[in-house]
């Protein structure tokens, strides 16, 4: 049998003066109370700021850790996270008195049951006593965390009997020293219980553990199959420090604990922003906390392009939110039936829908520096360049620590002959043991044999080159694993992780605190919506101490804040003293929800609900104010403390705050945006455009219709969903506002417009913008003040030619269809928006506040939303930003000129230029909005993450590919006989010159393209005006008139096409770069294809992803899911 010898960290804490009860932390976790049935939850941990009842005895504390491949869970495919466990039976092993002439004295503890509900400890085990009784078997093995506490094995109170161990010390002189051995009862549960080197190999990985080289004597051993677990804490001072032979310096202590002056505190949304907080210089711009954000949250890629910015502040704002799944809903759907004689039969099916996520407001972050960050916990990995914890094979213990030509310090000469001989064979010492005791003797000062030689200012030779391996502790100052000059060392030296030289521990786990939350007198309404965010009100004034709520809390100290620092700077810098945790529990405060840790009965199920109280008076169910700090202490595992803030600490800490919790001239606030404390979402859905509440999808369609704005003749043209059209409109002197049919369509003076629109939505939002209007034109005839405003169909127009020059008209939104070059139809979409807030208390208050809602954004290329109109009565236009109203230019005059941006701002009462509009929770909110096609519509409400929906491109393809807006022109001179005009070449389609020969009578003429003979007319020419349209050729029939082109084979660079190659009809050969052939294939009159030999050609299309650039991909064949990839390189062009 071969043993992996894996080293843990130990701190012994050496209480000299117990003192008072007050100068100790009380952190112990209270044992849970399982109820009779269900689930309760029970608060186990102490209150902040509580002190132990007693003062910690005198003797030696000796406490622990666990190596870290034990602390690690992992999740399996449910969700449910599993921790390994841990090593149930401990020695611990004491030298003491004297080394010369010796040998040292031993005594020995054994913990037999650190996995049984009641753990004890035998004393003088080296006497053999027998073992006691076990007790009641716990439900589960042992694990790393204990009741259920992430730190409930970093807290000596927690583990005494079990990682830990008071020694009295009584009749005890120095120096003494401690070996602790630890390792499994049951050999299956130990984690190299496998089989087969390639499965001891992947366990050592998944641990982060990692062998010693072997001697070569050593080459050949077998592959171990048990691990055994061992630390040692050397010359140790009793009852002083210091201890005869140490020449006034091996016993030293030094205390670790930091000053209260030397600790800073950093408050933040996020680790991140907690980090660029420290970072920050006093004259830094807030940019710069930014950037320093961006770069540790990784979101430095959203930066770049046009959309950099918008993208990056959402992705910030994205980072202040947690997700979670939310529950399952159910629905029916018909299921038709099968088999034979199934015609017209099926029933109804109950399926389980998967709903969106749900965002919660993730707790503030808090960053402590000069903290005094201890490695025992989380840091196994710094003596190895891989970040492994150094392993060693028994057999490598060390035997020997001397001076080279000189004493060679064996350990066994300070040592009785047999020192372990008492322990009875049922206690299951792994026999590896003794040799683990005799390194203990061979590295400690203390049990250096030739103590006789030191003096009062010199430690002997032996211990002073025992000691002098300590300093190679520092991972930057030398190699642990080596012995340092002028030494001898018969073994291999273990990792100093194992090792503890004298010293006053210091693990801060815990920082406790207490504050106060002082609510903004208005609630959110006192936060105005930004473009991401709510933001601070224009002038912050201090709420009343009075309103506020004391909160208090325990922040779990974790090294993450190096952690994240590393490889985004210098490695000095990830070294730094940090430490960092969440102020958990801020919502539950304000909420009045039961904490604590969930208890189950014995018969308990994993679905059951622990009961909550009643609905306190003082419930908050959307927080809004901020937070101050008042008091905070940090505390170590042995429950040591330093108090860094509070009126009794006379250099308080410093507190800082990240960018988006500073409040100017407030240090002392942090802002604490509007949040629901209960999950929540906003959803956008696009809804049936017949104005049925239920969802659009691939067989329902959202468009209601098509508009097509024309600033020259300032009229709207509608269109209904197959691009056919109706009729638009235009400028009246008498009614400011008037419809007129389509062209060829017969006039029906003074209808509405739903007489002729299809859709009632098209229709309503026709007739309200109409009405608007005649409004405005009463106004004006009876000289009221609000005749002097713009009409609803100016205002709109403008809206929508200033917002539609900050869409992107290349990209995703797509050009593709000719309708988009002709008249850049505008789609109306219906939809709904619902904000849904998951609160088990289901508060009223919910329901009666309003949440503002911005809907699309001027920031983002791709999102395409122009205006909108909430609700079904669509009396008022919203326009998406307030600078659309304040700078829109005025429309063309009749020389073309277009006013100055900002010179005429809209004032139409029509128009809504605030950009936000209010939502109740749970109440659907219908919308109809006006989209470019093809294009995003982002939400924002500042109480959950920025969102975007985009249109789906088979609702609009169909009528974008045949929509053609009839255009006004005249007059022209005509020729009686043929209607001949200049026409674009590049339009594929049947050109027609609409006019009419009296009033109510159409005409329409087949238009012939000029050309550049000169062609005299039969008759003479007449003057005419009319209005020019084209009927677009299907796409279909387009492919199929375009240009075939065939590719044969292909350019590519790293794995990536790049060109297109092939042979023109006359022999020579081409390549295409890929952007051109897009380009190409995007006109229409060029097909490009791939045909392999006895098959179909295979069309070349162009994909237009939702992020990125427009590539090439051939449809799917026999050949390959994308001939492309099959095709030879071309080589025949260079």
């Amino acid at each position: 049998m071969t043993t992996l010898l894996v080293p843990v960290a130990l701190d012994v804490l050496v209480v000299r003066e117990p003192g008072a009860a007050s100068d100790w932390a009380d952190t112990a976790l209270t044992r849970p109370t399982p109820p009779a049935s269900g689930r309760v939850q029970q608060d186990l941990l102490p209150e902040p700021f509580s002190a132990r009842s007693t003062a910690r005895p005198a003797g030696a504390h000796l406490h622990w850790g666990l190596p870290d491949g034990l602390t690690r869970g992992v999740a399996d495919d449910t969700g449910a996270t599993t921790f390994p466990p841990v090593p149930d039976r401990w020695l611990v092993v004491r030298l003491s008195g004297a080394a010369t002439p010796g040998p040292r004295a031993v005594e020995a503890w054994l913990l037999p049951y650190a996995g049984a509900i009641e753990p004890v400890r035998v004393d003088r085990a080296l006497t053999g006593p027998t073992l006691p009784a076990p007790g009641p078997a716990p439900r589960s093995p042992l694990t790393a965390l204990g009741h259920g506490d992430l730190g409930w094995a970093g807290y000596y109170d927690n583990v005494t009997h079990r990682f830990a161990l008071h020694d009295e010390l009584t009749g005890v002189t120095g120096p003494v020293a401690y070996l602790v051995v630890g390792w499994y009862t049951d050999p299956t549960r130990d984690p190299l219980h496998v089989t087969g080197e390639t499965a001891y190999a992947t366990r050592m990985e998944d641990l982060g553990w990692q062998v010693h080289e072997p001697n070569d004597e050593d080459e050949d051993q077998p592959v171990p199959d048990r691990s055994v677990y061992h630390a040692a804490a050397v010359s140790i001072g009793w009852p002083t420090p210091n201890w005869p032979g140490d020449g006034g310096l091996l016993g030293r202590e030094t205390d670790y604990r930091p000053a209260p002056d030397q600790v800073a505190l950093a408050l933040g949304e996020t680790l991140a922003e907690a980090l660029a907080a420290v970072a920050a210089e006093p004259d830094d711009p807030t940019e710069a906390a930014r950037m320093v954000e961006a770069l540790l949250q990784g979101a430095l890629a959203d930066v770049t392009g046009g959309d950099g910015p918008a993208r990056l502040d959402a992705s910030l704002h994205q980072s202040r939110f947690g997700s979670a799944p939310a529950a399952a809903g159910n629905e029916y759907i018909w299921q038709p039936a099968t088999g034979s004689g199934a015609a017209g039969g099926g029933s109804f099916v109950q399926v389980e829908r998967t709903r969106p996520r749900v965002w919660h407001a993730l707790e503030p972050t808090l960053v402590v520096t000069g903290g005094g960050r201890s490695p025992k916990h989380g840091a196994d990995g710094r003596y190895s360049e891989l970040g492994t914890l150094l392993c060693r094979l028994d057999g490598q213990t060390v035997r020997g620590f001397g001076v080279a030509g000189g004493d060679a310090g064996r350990g066994a000469t300070v040592l009785p002959p047999t020192p372990l001989a008492g322990l009875l064979p049922q206690y299951g010492v792994p026999a590896v043991a003794t040799d683990l005791l005799v390194e203990l003797a061979s590295i400690d000062p203390g049990s250096a044999p030739d103590l006789a030689r030191s003096t009062a200012t010199q430690p002997s030779p032996v211990a002073a080159a025992r000691a002098a391996w300590w300093a190679t502790f520092d991972p930057g100052v030398g190699d642990p694993t080596s012995a340092p000059p002028g030494a001898v060392v018969e073994g291999q030296l273990p990792s100093p992780v194992g090792v503890t030289p004298p010293s006053r521990p210091w693990n801060p786990l815990l920082l406790e605190w207490s504050g106060s939350y002082l609510p903004s007198p208005r609630g959110a309404h006192d936060w105005p919506l930004g473009e991401v965010d709510f933001e601070l009100p224009a002038t912050v004034t201090e709420p009343p101490a009075e309103t506020g709520r004391t909160l208090r809390g325990r922040v779990m100290l974790s090294a993450s804040a190096a952690a994240l620092l590393d490889g985004t700077i210098d490695a000095e810098d990830a070294e730094r003293d940090l430490l960092s945790g969440e102020l958990v529990g801020i919502a539950e405060q304000l909420r009045r929800d039961v904490t604590g840790l969930v208890v189950d009965a014995p018969n308990a199920t994993d679905t059951a609900q622990p009961p909550q109280p009643p609905r306190a008076p003082d419930f908050v169910a959307l927080r809004a104010g901020y937070l101050r700090v008042d008091r905070a202490r940090l505390v170590d595992g042995f429950g040591r403390f330093v108090e860094v803030l509070g009126p009794d600490v006379a250099t308080p800490a410093p507190v800082t705050h990240g960018a988006t919790l500073a409040v100017p001239g407030h240090p002392d606030l942090a802002a604490l945006r509007p949040r629901f404390t209960a999950p929540a979402r906003v959803l956008l859905r696009f809804a049936d455009a017949t104005g049925a509440l239920r969802d659009a999808d691939a067989g329902i369609s959202p468009v209601c219709g098509y508009l097509v704005p024309s600033l020259v003749d300032r009229t709207l043209e509608f269109f209904d969903d197959k691009g056919s059209g109706y009729g638009r409109l235009r400028p009246d002197p008498e009614t400011v506002t008037a419809w007129e049919e389509d062209p060829g369509r017969p006039a029906t003076l003074g209808a509405p417009p739903s007489r002729f629109l299809p859709n009632p939505l098209l229709a309503r939002f026709a007739d309200r913008m109409l009405a608007a209007d005649h409004a405005l034109a009463t106004a004006r005839a009876g000289g009221h003040p609000a005749g002097g405003a713009q009409s609803a169909l100016e205002s709109l127009l403008r809206v929508l030619d200033t917002t539609r020059w900050t869409v992107d008209v290349t990209g995703r939104a797509g050009d593709e269809h000719l309708a988009l070059l002709l008249g850049r139809p505008v789609a109306v979409v219906r939809a709904y928006l619902k904000v849904e807030v998951e609160d088990p208390r289901q508060p009223p208050e919910n329901a009666r506040t309003g949440v503002p809602v911005r809907l699309g954004t001027l920031s983002r290329s791709q999102d395409g939303l122009l205006a909108y109109c909430v609700g079904d009565d669509m009396d008022r236009l919203h326009i998406v930003d307030p600078a659309v109203a304040l700078l829109a230019p005025g429309l063309p005059d009749e020389s073309g000129v277009a006013g100055l941006p900002g010179a005429d701002p809209i004032t139409s009462p029509y128009v809504d230029t605030s950009g936000t509009f209010t939502v109740n929770p749970g109440v659907p909110v219908p919308l109809t909005l006006l989209m470019v096609p093809g294009s995003d519509v982002h939400i924002t409400a500042g109480l959950v993450p920025q969102k975007g929906v985009g249109l789906l491109r088979e609702w609009t393809a169909p009528a974008l590919s045949r929509l053609s807006p009839a255009l006004r022109y005249g007059p022209v001179l005509r020729d009686l006989e043929t209607t001949r005009l200049p026409l674009p070449q590049d339009v594929r389609g049947s050109w027609h010159w609409h006019r009419r020969n009296a009033p109510g009578e159409w005409t329409s003429d087949s238009v012939v393209p000029t050309t550049p003979d000169a062609l005299l007319p039969n008759e003479p020419s007449v003057t005419s005006e009319g209005w020019l349209q084209v009927a677009l050729v299907a796409d279909t029939e387009y492919y199929d008139a375009a240009v075939p082109v065939r590719v044969s084979c292909v350019r590519t660079v790293n794995g990536t096409t790049v060109g297109l190659g092939g042979q023109n009809g006359d022999g020579s050969h081409f390549l295409i770069p890929v952007p051109e052939a897009i380009e190409l294939i995007g006109s229409g009159r060029f097909a490009f294809f791939v045909q392999e030999p006895g098959t179909a050609r295979t069309a070349i299309r162009v994909i237009r992803p939702r992020t990125g650039r427009p590539y090439l991909r051939t449809v799917a064949d026999d050949a390959a899911p994308n001939n492309l990839d099959s095709l030879p390189e071309c080589n025949h062009v260079r």
